[in-house]
Parts: C-alpha cells; sequence; structure tokens
C-alpha cells in the first residue's frame, strides 16, 4: 500500500466524545449535545470541540498533500471518456431489444406449456371420475351378487351364523370403498341414477348386521359380536351400534325404573339401584371384553393368534348410562322432591353412591371424564334442587340457633361439657352441618360458610351479654344470621340488639363453655371437617383451618376478656360497697377517749366476702386458672378502691394536723408559756389511733387475701396501699416530735 492510500484518523483529545459518535447513522446534535452536557460544562464541551475542528482540518489538508498527484491529474485522465461512452450506447441498445424479443418468445411458451399442462390435470381429473363411477358400478355388482350368493345357499343355524358373520365383513370393505367413491362423484347424474341401489345395500347390509348383531348378543356369541363391532367400526357407524344396543338390549330393561318398582321393592331406592348395576355383568361383559381387547374365545383371533381390542366402543357410557339417567329422571321424579330434606339427603344420598359405583364399571379415568362429560350425566346432576335443600336446612339450623338466643338464658348442671342452653344449642348446630345425614360433598361450600356464620353469630351474642342487676330483663336480639346467599362478614355489623341479660353465675357457665369450644373447634376441623372438605392441595387446606381457628376462633376469643370485665366489675363493685366502712373510721376515734386499736375492723370482713363467695360457689364451674385470674383483678381493683378512700381519709387528717400545728406554733409566739402539746406525754393522738387502725386493716386485707390463695405480690394496688399508711404513720406530727 502506498503512502496516498493510507486512511488518516484523527481522534479528539476528549473525555465527553469520541470519533465512532459522529460516525452512527442515527446522530442527533441535540441528543449528542445533552449527553456532553452531562459530562463536562458547555464551555469545556466547546473548547473541545474547536480543538476537534482544528485537528480535522489539519488531517485534511495533510490529506491533500498525500493524494496531491492525483487531484492534478484527475482532469487529463477525463479526457476523451464522453467519446468512449457514446460508442458504447448503441451496441447496449441493440442488445436490449434482443433480449426482450427472447424474453416474449419465452412468455409465449411458458403460456402455452401452461395451458397444455392444465389440460392434462384435467384430462386426469375426468379419467378419476371416470374411474370412481367405475369403480361404483363395480363395488354394487359385487356387493349384490355376495348377497345373493348369501341368500341362496342354506345351511344350519350355526353355520348360517357364521357365513353370515363372514358374508357381512366381507361387504363391509366394499361398502365403504363405495361410500367413498359416492362421495367423490357427489352430484354426477349416474350417482343420482343409482342412489336407490345404493340406499338398498345400505339397508341390506344394516339389516344384516342388526339382525347378527343382536343374535350375537342373544346367544352371547363373542365371534358374531367381534365380527359386527368391527364391521361397524370399518364403515363408521359406531353410534350406531350404540343406540342399537340401547334400544335392543337396554331399554328393555330399564323398565324396571318405575315408581311401582320401587314402592314394591324391600330395600327401597337403594334396592332399585342394584338391580339396575345387575345388568352390567349379565349384559354388557361380552361387549366390554370384546371392546377392551379381553375376549377369552381362542376362536377370535386377529393376526397371529393375538386378539385385539376394538376402539372406539363405549357402551358403558353410550349407550347404557343415557339410558339409566332417562328413565330415572321421566320415571322416578318423586326422589327429586325437596321438601322433606331427611328423605331428600337420603335418596340423593343413595343416587350419588349408585353414579359411583356406576363409574367402577368404566374401568378407566378416560371413560369415567368421558362419563362426567356425557349431556346425560349433567342432567341428572342438576335435576336435583340442592339449593332448596340447603336452604331448609339453613332455617333449621340458624332458626334453632337464633331461637336459643331469643330465649332466657338457663343453666343445666346436669349436662356435660356444656351447661348453657345458647352453646349446647350452638355446638349441635355446628356438628349438624357436617352430620353424614345433613351434610352433602356438593354443598360443602354452603355448609362451610354456615359454619363461620355460626361462629360469628355466637361471637356477637356473647359480645352483647350484660349482667342483671335486680329483676330479669326480657332479651330483644334481633336475628343476627344472615340468609343462605348472605356473607357472615356482612352482617357482623348489623342487627344491634340490646344484648340479653344474665347473672353471674350464668357468666361463670357460658366463660366455661366456651373454653371447651375452642379446645373443641380444631378436634372438629381435624376429625370431621376436614376429610369431608373435596380435594384440594395442602396450601387451600391450611388457607381454610387458618380462616376457622385463626381468625373466626379468635374472634370467639376475644370475647372472653369482655364476659371476664363484667365478672370482675360485678364483684369489686359488691366489695367496694363495704369501704364505707373505712369512711367511717375518723368518727370512730376523734374525740371519743376510745384506746387505741388493737384489731382491724369487721368491715375487712365484709370487703373479701364477694371474692370468697366467687372461688367457693364457682369453683367447679371455672377452672383454677380462671378463678385465679378474676380473683387477682377483683383484688387488684378492690385494693386500688380501697387505696383511694384511705388517701382521702388520711390526707384530710394530714391536712387538719398541719393546720392546728401552725396555730398551736402561733400562740406558743404570742404566749411562750403556753404548752403547745394538746395530748399528754406518751399518750397517742385520736389521728395516730386512726392511722393504726388503718394500718391495722391494710394488713388484715393482705391476710385475708393471701387465705384465699391470691399472691399479694401480683396486687400493685394492694402494695401501694400498705406504703402510703406506712408513709402516713412515720409523718405524722407525733413521730416527727419525737
Amino acid at each position: 500500500m502506498g503512502e496516498s492510500d493510507k486512511e488518516i484518523l484523527v481522534e479528539p483529545q476528549s473525555s465527553c466524545f469520541s470519533r465512532n459518535d459522529f460516525m452512527q447513522d442515527d446522530f442527533q446534535v441535540d441528543k449528542f449535545v445533552a449527553e456532553c452536557k452531562k459530562i463536562v460544562p458547555l464551555n469545556v464541551f466547546k473548547k473541545e470541540l474547536d480543538d476537534y475542528l482544528r485537528l480535522l482540518k489539519n488531517a485534511l489538508i495533510e490529506l491533500i498533500n498525500q493524494d496531491y498527484a492525483d487531484f492534478v491529474n484527475l482532469s487529463t485522465n477525463l479526457v476523451g471518456m464522453d467519446k468512449a461512452i457514446n460508442n458504447l450506447t448503441i451496441p447496449l441498445g441493440q442488445l436490449r431489444e434482443e433480449i426482450l424479443s427472447i424474453q416474449n418468445d419465452l412468455d409465449s411458451t411458458i403460456k402455452s406449456v401452461e395451458n397444455k399442462l392444465k389440460q392434462r390435470a384435467e384430462l386426469r381429473e375426468k379419467k378419476v371420475f371416470t374411474q370412481n363411477l367405475l369403480n361404483i358400478t363395480h363395488c354394487m355388482e359385487k356387493i349384490e351378487r355376495v348377497f345373493k350368493s348369501g341368500d341362496g345357499e342354506k345351511e344350519t343355524d350355526k353355520e348360517s351364523s357364521e357365513q353370515a358373520g363372514h358374508l357381512i365383513e366381507r361387504v363391509a370393505s366394499d361398502f365403504n370403498q363405495l361410500q367413498f367413491y359416492v362421495t367423490q362423484c357427489q352430484g354426477h347424474p349416474l350417482v343420482e341414477k343409482i342412489r336407490s341401489r345404493i340406499s338398498g345395500i345400505t339397508s341390506t347390509l344394516q339389516k344384516n348386521l342388526e339382525a347378527s348383531f343382536q343374535e350375537g348378543l342373544k346367544l352371547g356369541d363373542t365371534k358374531t359380536l367381534t365380527q359386527c363391532l368391527r364391521t361397524y367400526a370399518i364403515i363408521d357407524k359406531i353410534s350406531y351400534a350404540e343406540n342399537l344396543f340401547r334400544t335392543f338390549a337396554v331399554k328393555p330393561y330399564m323398565k324396571i325404573i318405575t315408581e311401582q318398582a320401587l314402592q314394591s321393592n324391600s330395600k327401597g331406592l337403594q334396592g332399585l339401584y342394584e338391580n339396575v348395576l345387575d345388568f352390567i355383568p349379565n349384559y354388557c361383559s361380552k361387549l366390554i371384553d370384546v371392546t377392551s381387547g379381553k375376549t377369552l374365545d381362542p376362536s377370535v383371533e386377529v393376526s397371529g393368534n393375538i386378539t385385539q381390542s376394538i376402539k372406539g366402543y363405549n357402551f358403558i357410557v353410550n349407550s347404557v348410562w343415557p339410558e339409566i339417567a332417562s328413565a330415572v329422571q321421566n320415571n322416578l321424579t318423586s326422589i327429586f322432591a325437596p321438601g322433606d330434606p331427611d328423605a331428600f339427603h337420603k335418596k340423593y344420598t343413595i343416587t350419588m353412591n349408585f353414579v359411583q359405583e356406576f363409574e367402577k364399571q368404566c374401568r378407566s379415568q378416560e371413560n369415567i371424564k368421558q362419563l362426567r362429560n356425557h349431556p346425560s350425566y349433567g342432567a341428572l346432576i342438576s335435576r336435583w334442587s340442592l339449593p332448596v335443600y340447603f336452604q331448609i336446612r339453613f332455617q333449621e339450623i340458624a332458626g334453632e340457633l337464633e331461637t336459643s338466643m331469643l330465649t332466657q338464658c338457663t343453666v343445666n348442671e346436669d349436662e356435660a361439657p356444656l351447661h348453657v342452653n345458647v352453646t349446647r344449642q350452638f355446638w349441635s348446630c355446628l356438628e349438624r352441618c357436617w352430620h353424614k345425614n345433613i351434610f352433602l360433598s356438593a354443598l360443602c361450600h354452603r355448609f362451610w360458610k354456615l359454619s363461620l356464620q355460626l361462629i360469628a353469630r355466637l361471637s356477637k351474642w356473647l359480645a352483647g351479654l350484660k349482667l342483671q342487676e335486680t329483676v330479669p330483663v326480657k332479651s330483644k336480639v334481633s336475628s343476627g344470621l344472615p340468609n343462605a346467599g348472605q356473607d357472615a362478614e356482612t352482617t357482623e355489623g348489623q342487627g344491634e340488639s340490646d344484648g340479653s341479660h344474665v347473672t353471674v353465675s350464668q357468666l361463670v357457665y357460658i366463660i366455661a363453655d366456651v373454653f371447651h369450644i375452642l379446645k373443641q373447634i380444631p378436634e372438629l376441623w381435624k376429625d370431621i371437617i376436614s376429610p369431608k372438605l373435596p380435594d384440594i392441595t395442602p396450601q387451600e387446606q391450611d388457607n381454610l383451618k387458618d380462616i376457622l381457628i385463626n381468625k373466626r376462633c379468635s374472634d370467639l376469643q376475644q370475647t372472653l376478656p369482655q364476659l371476664s370485665s363484667l365478672i370482675v366489675d360485678h364483684v369489686s363493685t359488691l366489695s367496694a360497697n363495704c369501704l364505707d366502712g373505712a369512711k367511717n373510721i375518723p368518727r370512730l376515734y376523734r374525740r371519743t377517749n376510745r384506746e387505741a386499736p388493737l384489731k382491724p375492723s369487721a368491715y375487712i370482713t365484709n370487703l373479701i366476702d364477694p371474692i370468697r363467695a366467687l372461688k367457693v360457689n364457682h369453683g367447679k364451674n371455672a377452672s383454677q386458672e380462671q378463678l385465679l385470674e378474676w380473683s387477682v383483678a377483683i383484688s387488684e381493683s378492690v385494693s386500688d378502691k380501697f387505696y383511694n378512700v384511705t388517701s382521702d381519709v388520711l390526707t384530710s387528717i394530714k391536712r387538719t394536723e398541719d393546720s392546728l400545728l401552725r396555730l398551736k406554733r402561733i400562740k406558743k409566739s404570742d404566749n411562750p408559756s403556753t404548752n403547745p402539746a394538746t395530748t399528754e406525754k406518751g399518750k397517742m393522738s385520736d389521728d395516730d389511733k386512726i392511722r393504726m387502725q388503718f394500718a391495722l386493716d391494710a394488713e388484715e386485707f393482705g391476710k385475708q387475701i393471701s387465705s384465699l390463695g391470691i399472691p399479694v405480690d401480683k396486687v400493685s394496688s394492694y402494695k401501694k396501699l400498705v406504703a402510703f399508711v406506712e408513709n402516713a404513720r412515720s409523718s405524722s406530727p407525733s413521730n416527727s416530735s419525737s
């Protein structure tokens, strides 16, 4: 390569752009400037562009210098070029005309060849069409000749049956070809002319097939049945054979499906279905064996002594089942009546068990799938008024629970493990949703929803409970369960009521029952509900379990603190009513000259009696943990109120003492000889007696609490009470002066 052939490459000495940026096909100035602005400021960018421009100009000058001789000789080399071009114009024009002429000749030749090929194709089609017409005539004559030869031969019945089977099998192949040729020549006058002969052949073949098929069924001749079914398959009349079997064998037998037969059967509907199922082993076994390849007859051999199945037939699904479904729907209309839910459940269950037993006769999952997709299958299933049945059950179950909530709450101590009428009824309703005589798998989703609604309704009823004061108040509970078509979630805030009024004893039993229910619901899920759910994934099982236990049961459990607070508040109020004795302590010692107290006040016993009564009366009804929790909460509340009363009294005494002390100090300053002491030396003041009495009462209160098994260290208000009393005694004026 010479010096002038070298390419001069100029790369910009820049950090924000390169030479390749300008060589791109989609180069845009605006985009290029915007990208560079992100890297360097505009003034720097402009300076780098100027530098690159100078480099390009220098490179251009250098390039011209390298190829200077070529630039100078350029005009010299072009001299005479126009004459050379003119000399080539005429020969090129002549060449173009010759090429066009040749192209025209080729086009005409191609067109002529295409016309001849088209004529040849038409001739070939006519030849094939003519050959098909000849084949139609040949096949017809051959089939008619075979039929005539068969009619002329006389053999014994067995030989006649075998001969008829072979004859039909021979004709079937030719008839199949005849059908093909007729289809190819559709509309030809010859075909229309011989249409009657073709119809006659078809009718004769079908009659012979039908007679042979019926005879094979009567005699149980596997060989004849195999020949007939294979022939039907060859002529593409499988559905005709299935319909023939349905008409000839199934329909007469299924006349046993009547109301009279149902009433006369000792086993009722169950016995009727058993008789129906007997049809399959008694009348279908040969056909099933033939169509499934289980033929045991050694005389029926195909291809090297190997018995093969005849594909395409499904007599169980296409012949037997439609007739059964039709007969049940048309002749046993009484079983579909939903008015009596118990009878409806029994008949539906028996029918579904019959359907399951029938599916077992299908022998394969593919056949079962075909059965379930059959129109008659869906028609029979949809005939059952399942929504009406569920509505009746819903009214029964929900109505019983609502009735129990509307009546007065009662307790039966002899009932176990649930004692309250409402909780017993709730559990009975919840179990009934999944009872074998009520639950239906097809309504699983509805009974699941009803179960959640029952729990939600109980939670709402518990949340509305109130303690009756003196006279029982008639409850005004509105219907809290939604209709069968409503969601439980959409009704939880509806149906506000005044709530049921119960006693403390009833409330204790209710809480104990709720605890038992919360323990039993997981067992109900595990042992009863979960096994009855349809085939679902483990994740879906976990989701349903979470809804039942972690959501609904959690809502039910959240009502327990509120119910417990009713008991705690009630007992605390009874105890607090005895604190009037603490308020009267100052009157007992002020200006009465009473001796210093040596024992606690009598009201302390009354203060503890309600707590003691709660533990004694309900020790068997509530758990020890629950009683301890209530006792601690009650003691906490009573201690807090005791502290408030003590604080008010002792604080008032303290203020009075401080006022008297200030007055005494003023008198002492006015009359120094006056003795400021109001009591004799060593004698306890009335206020100190009051403080001592409170100290004794507080100490006794703690002993009484401990005697009930209540840990005093868990009662923070009592600690505050004792600390306050001790602080009051230590800060009294007498102690301060001493």
